[in-house]
């Protein structure tokens, strides 16, 4: 919900516990870009669209290359065109009643095999929702464009929900040949997942995955994890259900939570708690992610007790893992959150996440807290706050390139607040931060380019003067500080926007290998559009790379650049080009 109360201490638990055996040994390689790294492209929505995109999904029909975007009760069609270089955006707003009008809680996800996009509202105690199958646009049989979806089944929950359209595992002739549609939610102590095999027409009994283990006001009793979760993925080889969580416990050592996966074989009559053996908790919640690529490598990102972004790899449905590795380590990021997975081909995957290079002060438990209102990632420098990365690995994590997205331009500055009122986390953000809320999203498109749907809490005023004027003051004294201020220019300036953006690989290796060759895939697009030459990364202070990429000043927030192009301006208007850029750090570490 906007203004939920993180349920590190609402916890749930339950499910069959399957012993880990110890990760092997092997540590992965973790590198800032160089010369032949993939590139990106960043567009924000247009003005007047994608305004609320607090907590952002974004889906991908492989069928048309349409792109919908959710900002709240908003549902944005994006379309790109490839024909020009860099790619043009053109946004569409194809929002329709009834997923249009009210909501606790947006979220949609595309089928990319059938092109099916369902698109929920929470409103307990299920949500409302609806489909469609042209991309959101009206057609003769359905003048609405959308299709009423059941939502959930009998007996769900009524928090933090999750659909996913995957692979089944018995056949499906009901909706598609080896397709299913999953629906998930979680209320305080239990968390409960149904299955439809139609598309989202209706849904089966709702089932649990894990319950309370416990330790709200004493010590663990249960086996079992905290309350809330990732979002659910399957996997493309055998449609294992992995829905992600944060903390979890396990029989031999019930007080001691990691992070895990919660896996299904048997589209959810089955549960099994998978934690990995050397992964920490963070003490509030911090939804983790989960992909599973197609070797059937699963994927699992979370956030660790310190705040760090990792990444671990298992490719036997969590029963091993192999060693954790900190994806933020080339940049030396000390604090890092909303992390989102996608993968394709064998071997192939990408994790998006927000970072800063500031380290979070402790709370009165002694666990840093990115909410509280002494921390300040800002200091002195305009380049500093919160960052957009993605690292990504094409050997099944034996190596990651972690690149930042947004070098000079912050995504956001002062917390990244998670809305606590429980007392023992410190005070709360010294501002109304509730702007960026539980996650982001990651997808690819037929052709295997990453597109990351986020939201921009940094524009305007913030990019410029930001850094000076976030110190630690109340909300209340910076009103008062600020009385000549229009409300717009208050949050522009203390970095409270959510604006929607997507960043789109513009050229380099994709995650689809087996578009590596083909002139239309993301691996030959810059080699094309420069004559053969590649494109460079940035240098180290962010300059301008040495393949000329955009002909105008990159711009945020919908404000256009001086001198952008017509071709520029079509739609979401160009905003950065995040050419594997790198910042004030050594290219390579060793995790």
């Amino acid at each position: 919900m906007r203004f939920r109360t993180p349920a590190r201490r609402v916890a749930a638990a339950g499910a069959v516990l399957a012993l880990v055996a110890a990760a092997t040994p092997v540590a992965a390689e973790v590198t800032s870009p160089t010369t032949g790294s993939p590139t990106f492209v960043s567009y924000v929505a247009p003005a007047e669209l994608a305004r609320s995109a607090a907590e952002p999904t974004i889906g991908v029909n492989w069928n048309t290359g349409k792109v919908l975007f959710q900002a709240y009760l908003e549902t944005d069609q994006v379309t790109f065109d490839d024909s020009v270089f860099p790619a043009t955006a053109s946004w569409k707003d194809v929002s329709r009643p009834p997923t249009d009008v009210v909501s606790l809680d947006p979220l949609l996800h595309t089928d990319e095999v059938t092109g099916r996009t369902m698109v929920t509202q929470l409103a307990p105690p299920c949500s409302i929702a609806a489909f469609t199958d042209s991309d959101g646009e009206p057609t003769a049989s359905n003048p609405n464009g959308y299709l009423p979806a059941a939502a959930c089944g009998v007996g769900s929950n009524f928090d933090h929900q999750t659909v996913h359209y995957g692979k089944s595992v018995n056949p499906n002739p009901l909706y598609g040949p080896d397709r299913i549609a999953w629906y998930c939610s979680q209320v305080v102590v239990q968390s409960t997942c149904s299955v439809s095999r139609s598309g989202g027409v209706a849904f089966e009994q709702s089932r649990p995955v894990y319950t309370f283990k416990g330790d709200l006001f004493s010590d663990p009793v249960v086996v079992g994890c905290e309350g809330l979760h990732g979002h659910l993925n399957t996997s493309p080889v055998d449609g294992t259900a992995y829905l992600p969580n944060f903390a979890c416990n396990n029989a031999e050592d019930l007080a001691t939570n990691r992070p895990a996966v919660v896996v299904s074989p048997d589209e959810g009559l089955t549960w099994t708690i998978r934690q990995v053996p050397d992964g920490t908790s963070p003490n509030f919640d911090a939804d983790p992610a989960v992909d599973v690529d197609g070797g059937n490598r699963a994927y699992l990102a979370y956030e660790s007790a310190t705040s760090n972004l990792m990444v671990a790899t298992t490719t036997d449905r969590g029963a091993t893992w192999t060693p954790s590795v900190d994806l933020g380590a080339p940049y030396g990021l000390d604090n890092a959150t909303m992390p989102t997975v996608v993968a394709g081909s064998d071997g192939r995957a990408a994790v998006a996440f927000l970072g800063t290079e500031a380290e979070a002060p402790d709370n009165t438990e002694g666990d840093p807290e990115n909410q509280q209102l002494s921390f300040d990632p800002d200091g002195d420098d305009p380049e500093a706050g919160w960052h957009l990365y993605l690292s990504t690995t094409y050997d099944a994590g034996a190596s990651w390139t972690t690149t930042d997205l947004t070098p000079t331009d912050p995504v956001q500055r002062g917390c990244v607040w998670w809305g606590s009122a429980i007392a023992s986390d410190g005070p709360a953000c010294g501002s109304n931060k509730r702007n960026l809320l539980d996650f982001i999203d990651i997808a690819i498109d037929a052709q295997g380019r990453v597109l990351v749907g986020w939201a921009d809490g940094c524009v305007a005023r913030c990019v410029t003067e930001g850094h000076t004027r976030n110190s630690n003051l109340t909300f209340a004294a910076r009103e008062e500080r600020d009385a000549d201020l229009t409300q717009q220019e208050f949050d522009e300036l203390y970095s409270q926007e959510d604006i929607g953006v997507i960043t789109r690989q513009s050229c380099g290796l994709g995650l689809l290998e087996e578009f590596d060759d083909v002139p239309e895939g993301p691996a030959l697009t810059c080699v094309r559009a420069t004559g053969g030459v590649p494109a460079a990364p940035a240098t180290p202070d962010g300059a301008t790379p040495s393949a000329p990429v955009v002909d105008a000043a990159p711009v945020r927030g919908g404000l256009p650049a001086t001198g952008a192009s017509p071709a520029l301006a079509l739609g979401g208007l160009l905003v950065l080009a995040a050419l594997a850029l790198t910042r004030r750090r050594p290219t390579t570490l060793e995790s």
